[in-house]
């Protein structure tokens, strides 16, 4: 490829000098131009520069795209990557209302991490429509978003680096510990034993044994479960993007999982079984039985996610128990079976974790509690050291 440096050429009054090269193939040939220089050496110098960054492929072409414009473009370019119809409305909704008023008029080439700092910052302090701080966790996952569409942005050659990479949002250490909490055993069993007569017990004793997703108990259906063999299967989700139900695969190829059940359990769905069967012939002809849906309303029809959550909540306020999102019973579950000493890898295979990694991650508070540090300290001196018999003499 010939390259050709035109240094020195002036605008029309001859105030600024414009860097610029010509290269190509012969009839080929493409220019490219940096202008603004005020002597002829700085033309040539930012002329060298042009030619580096096209030899090492560093070089963005320039560009008047603001961000709003950016993001609104690679919102609608979302239907064509696969996401499921939830994921593109979260992103949607958070980036039209959070981040597009607040930085969309600043140049896509000229955003900067402190940019994106102040703007985290921001919606930490008064994010809300009310005026009122976000959580952290609702910040880093805006984060989360405004990195990966200007990870886009620099694999389209729209820009260099990613300022995302550089910025810096509530950490995700902060933001677990923010939005987890969980109930000991006896407050778990004081809540089972609360709702043990409620039509939707076995779901919450479920979602408490297994760490069950919302999504995937109100997914179940029957043909997933060997109550024989004390298994079920995890096949399908439950969501309601836009507020209207659909039926989706689980995330992840690891969220697509079998999961051992205890006898306790399987009792409690077999008795669930009995009472949705009457519950049926009590309906009559009108009975929905589409889904053969393990968990349904009274006239077969799937439970919307965000009526089991109510549900699950203000039992739980009637119980007296400290209240905690119905997500919390699977953190509750997993910070359980890790104070029991079961294997991580365990662990993360039963509650369909991308990888062993992640529940190490996101449960590492467990490893923190001073009487398991201390009973593991017991545990390793017991293996080497004996203590001296009553009768021992020096």
């Amino acid at each position: 490829m010939k390259l050709e440096i035109h240094g020195s050429v002036c605008d029309p009054v001859g105030r600024r000098r414009f860097a610029g090269i010509s290269y190509g193939r012969r009839n080929l040939r493409r220019q490219k131009w940096s202008g603004g220089h005020r002597t002829k050496a700085q033309a040539e110098r930012a002329a060298r520069q042009l030619i580096s960054s096209l030899e090492d492929g560093s070089y963005v072409e320039a560009s008047k795209a603001t961000v709003g414009e950016y993001l609104t473009e690679w919102l609608d370019g979302l239907a064509v990557q696969g996401l499921r119809n939830s994921t593109r409305l979260s992103y949607d909704i958070n980036l039209r209302t959070l981040v597009i008023p607040r930085i969309g008029a600043v140049p896509l080439q000229k955003l900067t991490p402190a940019a994106l700092t102040a703007l985290y910052s921001e919606l930490l302090e008064r994010g809300r429509k009310n005026g009122g701080p976000l959580s952290l966790r609702t910040v880093r996952y805006v984060h989360t978003i405004v990195k990966k569409a200007l990870r886009d942005a620099v694999d389209a050659g729209l820009l260099l680096r990613n300022p995302a990479d550089r910025a810096k949002p509530p950490s995700a250490r902060a933001t677990r510990s923010n939005a987890m909490r969980t109930w000991t055993p006896e407050q778990l069993a004081t809540f089972l034993g609360h709702v043990r007569c409620d039509r939707l017990y076995a779901a919450f004793l479920l979602g408490a044994s297994t760490g069950l997703r919302r999504g995937e108990l109100l997914g179940l259906r029957w043909r997933d479960l060997d109550l024989e063999a004390g298994q079920l299967s995890v096949r399908q989700t439950l969501i309601a993007p836009h507020n209207q139900l659909e039926f989706s695969e689980p995330k992840t190829e690891r969220g697509r999982r079998q999961v051992e059940l205890d006898a306790a359990t399987v009792d409690a769905l077999r008795e669930h079984r009995k009472w949705q069967l009457a519950e049926r012939l009590a309906f009559g002809p009108g009975y929905e039985d589409d889904h053969d849906l393990v968990f349904r309303e009274a006239d077969g029809r799937p439970v919307h996610p965000a009526t089991l959550s109510s549900a699950f909540r203000a039992e739980a306020k009637r119980a007296g128990l400290p209240q905690i999102r119905l997500h919390d019973l699977r953190h509750t579950h997993v910070t359980l079976l890790r104070k029991m000493g079961v294997p991580v890898e365990v662990v993360s295979k039963r509650v369909g974790h991308s990888s062993p990694s992640i529940t190490s991650d996101i449960y590492s508070h467990v490893g923190e509690d001073p009487a398991l540090q201390r009973e593991a300290a017991e545990r390793v001196a017991s293996l080497f050291l004996a203590r001296p018999s009553s009768g021992a003499t020096e």
